[in-house]
């Protein structure tokens, strides 16, 4: 009898054992996230959870600076993403009304002005203190160099020339921005800051003799620094 007990006590403690070992599931080590609202099923960080790294933006508010320009930018880390920017310019409305320059003036100048294709480039490096992966809160150092390559008519000896009243300018500034989508793959971003802007402007000054009658003309290249405050508005899709 005594060896029949110590042996069902054996038995005891192996069922036991074994049911303990079907009941408790066998331990994760792995990351576990798990839906809202459903419990049962779990996502793999690896492949169920997207977290985008790159956004495409189309930059609206250089529309009124004669620049239809893109940006990309990427993310380096959560925090930390890098933008290029790179568009065509066609003429620079602000600027050109803004300027006391001669060149601007329509009683200065003979005959239509001739508008030529430029370029705009820019880079930024953007901080995300707060949210990071291109939403929230950022602040960024920024180069940005705009170019407008016009002409303008004028005439001497009754006969019609052109010269070039291009301007270009260098910004280099500091903004702070807000970027964001919400649930959806498009976003928005609104920037505002501070540059120290050098531009250099061309123009050009009719030679009179002592009668006042043109007998020539000199190209002036005009160069200005200054701070200036910088808005912006951009829209886009991020992937």
């Amino acid at each position: 009898m005594p060896k029949m007990r110590k042996k069902m006590k054996y038995l005891s403690c192996l069922l036991l054992l074994f049911l303990v070992v079907k009941i408790c599931p066998a331990q994760n080590t792995g990351v576990v996230v798990y839906e809202p609202f459903n419990a049962t099923d779990s996502l793999n960080p690896r492949t169920d959870l997207k977290i985008n790294q790159n956004a495409l933006k189309w930059n609206l508010g250089y529309l009124g600076r004669g620049c239809f320009s893109f940006a990309y930018e990427r993310s380096i880390i959560s925090a930390l993403s890098l933008e290029l920017e790179a568009g065509l310019t066609y003429q620079d409305y602000i600027f050109e009304e803004l300027s006391d320059l001669d060149a601007f003036e329509t009683d200065y100048t003979d005959g239509e002005n001739e508008i030529n294709i430029g370029y705009n480039l820019a880079i930024a490096l953007k901080y995300y203190p707060v949210e990071g992966d291109l939403e929230g809160l950022y602040f960024s150092p920024m180069i940005r160099y705009r170019t407008y390559n016009n002409q303008q008519e004028f005439e001497l000896n009754n006969i019609i020339s052109t010269y070039p009243n291009g301007y270009n300018m260098t910004d280099y500034a500091f903004v702070c921005g807000l970027q964001g989508g919400g649930w959806s793959d498009l976003t928005s971003e609104m920037y505002f800051g501070v540059s120290y802007r050098v531009d250099h402007v061309k123009q050009f000054n009719y030679i009179n003799d002592n009668d006042g009658n043109r007998i020539g003309y000199d190209v002036q290249s005009i160069t200005n620094k200054k701070p200036v405050l910088l808005f912006g508005y951009k829209i886009g899709y991020t992937f």
